[in-house]
């Protein structure tokens, strides 16, 4: 099947009914969105802070987590949180990679 025909919900980048990638994401990019839940809950846990839509941390309160978090990271939290389409940010750089650092770097502050 080229193209998904339903007009299910898709979920994490995938039709629910046939799995076909709606949005054109790598395997590794649909794999970094499996961190959503984990992400969020960690920044919240990390910071207090839900002030974002749906409960997440803004970018003020991500950055004063730790002085390694860079531009590249918070693009990758906009990613996963899903605020911009892909082709809205800049993301030259393996997402998963950068979402496992990001988690990393969280567990250890």
């Amino acid at each position: 099947m080229n193209k998904c025909k339903h007009t299910k919900t898709k979920q994490n980048g995938l039709c629910v009914r046939c799995g076909y990638n709606t949005l054109g994401l790598s395997n590794d990019e649909l794999k970094a969105l499996e961190y959503r839940e984990e992400l969020k809950n960690i920044l919240h846990d990390k910071t207090g802070c839900t002030i974002q839509h749906d409960g997440w941390t803004c970018g003020t309160c991500f950055y004063s987590l730790s002085k390694r978090f860079t531009n590249k990271d918070w693009q990758t939290v906009l990613f996963v949180r899903g605020d911009y389409k892909k082709s809205e940010l800049d993301l030259n750089f393996n997402v998963l990679k950068r979402v496992e650092r990001i988690i990393k770097i969280l567990k250890i502050n």
